[in-house]
Order: C-alpha cells, then sequence, then structure tokens
C-alpha cells in the first residue's frame, strides 16, 4: 500500500495530483509550493447512478510535499536493493533459499509482535539471533546470518508495511564529558575500571545507563509526517509525546547531560509533578513516563561521584533519540526559547 501510493502519488501528469481514499480521508501529495486550492469537484461524491445532483460534503484532505514522497520512495528502494544484494550473498554461500525465507519471515514477525507488545523498545540482536540459533541447515554460515537476514527483514518491512528497521547506534555522550575524558591523564585506566570521567569526577554507568555494545534495532514509520499523525500516532498519547520532547530538550540544554533532580525541578515550573497521581501521562504519571523513557532507550542514566563524594544521578540521552531526533531537537528548542522556555511554558492537563 505505501510503494504504490507513493509511486502513484510522485508520478508526472494526471497522476501526480491523484487521490487515495483511507479511512474515510483523502489523501493527496501535492508540490510543496502551490497554496490550498479549494477542493476538486472530483472529490465530492455524487449519486449519479440514482439520477441526482446532490453532491455530499467533500472528505477531509490530509496534503503532503512531493518532496516527502520522494525521499521515501528512494529510502524503500535502498532497503530493497540491500535485501537483494543479501539475497545474492545467501545464494552464493549455498544457503538454501526456502529455509532464508523462513528465517525471514520469523524475524518480521517478531518485530511486528514485539513493537505491538513493547512499542519504541528496541530489539536486541541477540533476540533476531535466537531465531535461527537452531537451525540446522543454516551449518558453519550462521554468524554471517545477521548480516543477510536482518537487511532481507528490513526490505520486506518497508515494502510490504511501511516500515523502516532502523539499527540504534550509541548514547548520546556530552561534549564537556568527552572533553573531559580526552584531557584526563588516567581516562584510560577509568575506562578499564568500567568508569568514564566527567568535570574532574567519576561518571559511572547505572542499570539503565550503559550503552550496549550489542547492535539494537527499532520500527519506525516511513510515512509523511502528516499521515503519521493521522493514521499511525493515537492522539491520547499526546501529552505523553509532549512530555518526553521537553525532558530531551531539557537535557539538551543541559550540555547533554542533566542532574535527575534539576530535570524535575524544572518540570515542576511547568506544573509537572514527580509525585502527581494518575493524570494525562497515565496510570504512574510523569514519573511512569521517565521510567519508560529509560526502558525503551530514549533517555539513559548514570551516576556521578561529586567531589564532596555524593553521588548524583545524570540523564542522557539514549540511542533511541539521539536516531529518531538528531539535530531537529534544536529547531525545537530554538521554537521553545522564544516562547520563554521553562519558565514560559505551561503543559496543558497540569495543575499550575
Amino acid at each position: 500500500m505505501v510503494v504504490n501510493l507513493v509511486q502513484e502519488s510522485h508520478a508526472g501528469g494526471a497522476k501526480r495530483n491523484s487521490m487515495v481514499s483511507t479511512r474515510g480521508t483523502v489523501v493527496k501529495a501535492e508540490p510543496q509550493a502551490e497554496p490550498a486550492a479549494t477542493p476538486a469537484p472530483d472529490l465530492l461524491t455524487s449519486d449519479q447512478s440514482a439520477g441526482t445532483s446532490e453532491q455530499r460534503p467533500s472528505l477531509p484532505v490530509i496534503r503532503f510535499s512531493q518532496e516527502e514522497a520522494a525521499l521515501m520512495t528512494e529510502r524503500v528502494q535502498e532497503l530493497e536493493a540491500a535485501g537483494d544484494d543479501a539475497l545474492d550473498r545467501a545464494l552464493d554461500l549455498g544457503i538454501d533459499r526456502a529455509v532464508l525465507n523462513n528465517l525471514v519471515s520469523r524475524v518480521v514477525r517478531f518485530m511486528l509482535f514485539r513493537n505491538y507488545e513493547k512499542p519504541e523498545v528496541p530489539v536486541k540482536q541477540q533476540d533476531l539471533a535466537n531465531l535461527w540459533q537452531k537451525e540446522q541447515q543454516i551449518g558453519r554460515h550462521a554468524r554471517k546470518l545477521p548480516g543477510i537476514v536482518v537487511p532481507m527483514a528490513a526490505a520486506k518491512l518497508a515494502t510490504t508495511f511501511g516500515l523502516e528497521m532502523r539499527e540504534l547506534g550509541g548514547v548520546h555522550k556530552p561534549a564537556a564529558a568527552a572533553a573531559a575524558t580526552a584531557s584526563q591523564a588516567g581516562a584510560a585506566a577509568a575506562a578499564d575500571a568500567g568508569t568514564a570521567v566527567a568535570g574532574g569526577s567519576g561518571m559511572a554507568a547505572s542499570g539503565n545507563g550503559a550503552a550496549s555494545s550489542q547492535k539494537m534495532f527499532v520500527l519506525r514509520s516511513m510515512l509523511p509526517q502528516a499521515l503519521v499523525q493521522k493514521f499511525v500516532q493515537d492522539p491520547a498519547d499526546d501529552p505523553v509525546r509532549g512530555l518526553m520532547t521537553v525532558i530531551l530538550a531539557l537535557i539538551q540544554l543541559s550540555e547533554g547531560s542533566m542532574e535527575a533532580d534539576a530535570l524535575w525541578r524544572d518540570l515542576r515550573k511547568m506544573g509537572v509533578d514527580k509525585d502527581g497521581s494518575a493524570n494525562c501521562f497515565g496510570k504512574k504519571g510523569a514519573a511512569g513516563v521517565v521510567a519508560n523513557m529509560k526502558k525503551s532507550r530514549y533517555i539513559a542514566s548514570k551516576k556521578r561521584v561529586t567531589p564532596a563524594g555524593e553521588q548524583q544521578l545524570l540523564y542522557v540521552w539514549g540511542e533511541n533519540a539521539t536516531d529518531e531526533f538528531g539535530g531537529s531537537m534544536n529547531v525545537f528548542i530554538d521554537r521553545w526559547l522564544a516562547d520563554g522556555g521553562p519558565n514560559g511554558l505551561h503543559i496543558a492537563g497540569m495543575a499550575s
């Protein structure tokens, strides 16, 4: 469905402005520079078979740019090409195609069901490897399977479901911590002990904070943002998404690392209380949102030892946040600061 929609909307001539009706909504791809026009007559449904000229109101129109459609099509084609290349390598190794297709289907099913059960929580590569560890027909090529099965599964997810199977990188490393690590003579010894040096004090990763050396994967919709907001995102989750964005922005404003107490102090200025009961953020409130951000690797926690010997809990961006937001967070921060930042923003649904 995804590929057909994009290909049809991106084609030239009459197909460029063709409409696709989905869930009672008309989806239209149009050049970004064109102003919104009055709905064309073909958007209105008329009962011509009954011989009447009565017209009913047009369906709501969702617009997205030709550039968005082109980028999506290009990305789908890239993933499809990578999948074809992986298949060729597998056949050159003598792996049976039926066995390979079976493994790809297992990975696709696993990613879809895991994403449904635990949305946005990354899947470790070891979890995927468990799907083929007992496959006897693979033999000595088992170690090469991740580089073959994963690209083929990613291609299947993209072309069939419009989902991108993204590999997550490491946690966001604060600039101050990176500079301090480079300047400290004892950094190498501290690394051997499992400790990073930041600002002259020890910083050790806590249970949720360590950047995993193991690859992790997450599914993201490849649809243009307008369609994601209409068909993928649940409006009931808007408060949670808003709070997550604010938390990540606060951490970014703190040079990539923020003390937990300072985070909650800023959130209280916006009417968000850590100890608040069930509210628009769910049964566990804002504290539950933070806990889920750690589980889904949007934030990672680290413990820092101060010069006075006290331990402080710090939050940094996790792999999921770095992959999803990247530089776009700076755009949000600029707009946010123009509105007054933490002192000028009140999160809807929370008491002052």
